[in-house]
């Protein structure tokens, strides 16, 4: 891949990132089905042996968002491929 294709992906991924970073922040917040899949998220973690106060779960409406801090490779191979409900 050339140095061209490859800072036109990197764009691309963060014109995406940006798009969804404002669809969230723009969603409204059900703070029962907040609370209620906050956690559902936190139970699938703990049972994935994942308890890190490092990892930040927010849910709004109808999308969560997970922040896990740079180093958390355990947690991208323990939930790759995982959806939630």
């Amino acid at each position: 891949m050339t140095f061209v294709l490859v800072a036109e992906q990197e764009r691309r991924r963060e014109v995406y990132l940006a798009q969804v970073r404002d669809a969230f922040r723009a969603e409204p917040v059900d703070s029962r089905w907040s609370a209620t899949q906050v956690s559902t998220i936190r139970a699938h973690m703990t049972d994935l042996g994942l308890q890190s106060p490092d990892i930040n779960v927010e849910c709004h409406s109808k999308t969560c968002r997970l922040e896990l801090p740079n180093e958390s490779r355990e947690l991208e191979n323990a939930t790759d491929g995982w959806q939630g409900a």
